[in-house]
């Protein structure tokens, strides 16, 4: 998936105008980009959208040209968590929609996520990290990359499944 998206963007990269994907392109993408992972790709009408959001867009080229460039800062550390906790390297490509790979701060709003994957307070404290008024752990990359393998470890094996694992990353198990 990191890949598809990676590839996409940079290849669109001269690009100045919009280049919407049609849905027959994103299903030829989808059918290279499937090979042999955990996550069905799937291309529908929302799936089609947020692709074009990403890629069919200067500003979401941009978008995904800056993450990806960004993402190497964090990458060797992150595929290092993946491998120990033996989750699938598509969870890569969650922090580039989660956060773009910038380490975000919560700006002061309840219920607002921070770091590399966006965690809310009340899920960092769950997960063993000190969020407080003098203290936030969800912005030390390397703590909170471990609490989110721990996170969708932990859903994955809810929810016996990735997809529905990594939909809970994002709403809550509920």
């Amino acid at each position: 998936m990191v890949a598809l998206v990676a590839a996409t963007a940079f290849a669109s990269q001269g690009v100045v105008q919009d280049r919407r994907v049609s849905l027959a392109e994103a299903q030829k993408m989808a059918m290279k980009a499937q090979g042999d992972s955990e996550f069905p790709v799937v291309v529908n009408d929302l799936v089609l959208k947020q692709l074009n959001r990403y890629i069919g867009t200067p500003e979401g080229r941009d978008f995904m040209r800056k993450s990806l460039l960004r993402m190497q800062t964090y990458r060797a550390f992150i595929e290092s968590k993946i491998k120990d906790y033996e989750v699938p390297t598509e969870l890569l490509a969650i922090p580039i929609i989660e956060s773009g790979y910038q380490n975000l701060e919560p700006n002061n709003h309840p219920g607002r996520g921070a770091g590399i994957w966006m965690f809310i307070g009340s899920t960092a404290r769950k997960f063993g990290l000190r969020v407080d008024d003098q203290v936030d752990e969800r912005l030390n990359s390397d703590l909170l990359t471990d609490a989110a393998m721990r996170l969708l470890k932990s859903d994955k094996l809810l929810f016996k499944d990735w997809p529905l694992a990594v939909l809970a990353y994002n709403m809550g198990e509920g």
